[in-house]
């Protein structure tokens, strides 16, 4: 028996977790879950494009391969369960979720509909989120305790309605601040110059009250998904396809998809049955792609990854047999993102940004986490050494036959001494 729940948040950015650090935001419910989970550390998006990321969480395909074989395969994860016989079931209030080519092959699939108040609601329960997580409680609720099953549940999150009362906002607001926003559309903005404080600081407090709301649906719908029948025997997952501008870089949400910390920094986190390997932190750069290998090994199907050139490995090569027996795989030492227009790649010392139509820019990682120091012009051989990296993962990328990962050179794993 094999049972996992995926829960997909849009617009969830690390940054404003505990678990990643964020003192600011109070998200018990999200931090117990991390303390019971695997946390990977360094988990970056691969496109700023929602279906190009499904397509790389479904087919194991890297934003590259999918930009370069825009098909999608026959064997992506939902129609190879399906075949297994293993129910599936996929739940969203996103309408391009649904449609997504390969989303055909879930078993079930369910539609929430969106609705967008002009103000904030009154109570959580009332909040988006809050419906789409009870209706995949009311789809879980009759499974029987010895099937197996796949529940993937897209919330859209920060993309969808900022919908949470008012209250929530009101927790990061002080008496001199200025008056809170009341919307609920997401804002979207791009300018040269600095965003003014005022305006800036009532938008951040909006979307901090949005991942108040957000934990308190999780911390219900987990408490709930416990007291299932086998609910501890579920392995359940927390990610993002992508995270939220708030000021960097001078967007205010999504804008042109810049290709830095904010949007392509995204939390994942995966708890086996009984808490097995809780509060393990992993430092490997992972990507979208690994979640296919990830849940192809959960549910046993290992035979179908020889039906297809897969190229990343698994999160992990977990067993629901032998939960407590993990060989973490060695990481490539290399996170690449595709966007419009843009490039970057991230290695454990540096992150190259390379637009088509301006110079790149490189950050010295880790240090500087949310890239706000350009030191291009200052290490201009390490800018050459990134570009011919980004070249090569493209080129490996694109390939239709099995390869070879080269050993990444020692000064782009390292840095400089």
């Amino acid at each position: 028996m094999s049972r996992a729940i995926i829960i997909v948040v849009d617009r969830l950015g690390s940054g404003f977790l505990g678990p990643y650090g964020n003192t600011w935001v109070d998200t018990p419910a999200i931090n117990r879950f991390a303390s019971q989970s695997i946390l990977w550390e360094h988990f970056l998006s691969d496109s700023p494009l929602l279906s190009s990321v499904y397509h790389s969480y479904w087919s194991g395909k890297h934003a590259f391969q999918v930009q370069a074989q825009p098909t999608v395969p026959t064997t992506c994860l939902p129609q190879q369960l399906t075949a297994a016989d293993i129910p599936t079931v996929l739940i969203s209030d996103d309408q391009e979720i649904l449609d997504h080519p390969a989303a055909g092959g879930f078993a079930d699939s369910i539609l929430i509909p969106t609705e967008v108040p002009d103000t904030t609601v009154d109570s959580i329960e009332e909040t988006q989120m809050a419906n789409v997580l009870a209706e995949a409680l009311q789809w879980l609720e009759p499974v029987p305790a010895d099937s197996s099953f796949l529940a993937w549940i897209h919330v859209r999150g920060m993309e969808g309605p900022w919908d949470a009362p008012q209250m929530l906002r009101e927790w990061f607001h002080d008496e001199e601040d200025p008056e809170l926003p009341t919307w609920t559309t997401p804002p979207q903005q791009q300018q040269i110059d600095a965003f003014d404080p005022d305006q800036l600081l009532g938008i951040t407090q909006a979307y901090a009250g949005q991942i108040s709301g957000l934990d308190s649906c999780l911390g219900a719908f987990w408490q709930a998904v416990e007291e299932l029948p086998a609910g501890q025997q579920t392995l359940c997952a927390l990610t993002s396809p992508r995270g939220f501008p708030l000021g960097q870089h001078g967007r205010i949400g999504t804008c042109d998809h810049p290709l830095f910390g904010e949007l392509l920094q995204v939390p994942c986190m995966l708890r086996l049955p009984a808490d097995a390997l809780a509060a393990q932190r992993v430092h490997s750069l992972v990507q979208p792609h690994n979640f296919y290998g990830t849940l192809l090994n959960w549910f046993e199907q290992t035979d179908l990854l020889a039906t297809e050139r897969v190229t990343p490995t698994p999160l992990m090569p977990v067993n629901p047999s032998q939960p407590n027996r993990l060989n973490w795989p060695a990481s490539n030492h290399r996170a690449v993102a595709v966007g419009p227009a843009q490039r970057a790649l991230r290695t454990p010392a540096w992150f190259l940004h390379q637009p088509t139509t301006n110079p790149p820019q490189l950050y010295v990682k880790p240090d500087d986490r949310w890239e706000t120091n350009d030191v291009a012009n200052r290490c201009p051989d390490i800018v050459e050494q990134m570009i011919a990296q980004l070249d090569l993962c493209q080129q490996l990328f694109e390939q239709t036959a099995n390869v070879t990962w080269p050993t990444l050179p020692k000064l782009l794993a390292e840095g400089l001494d």
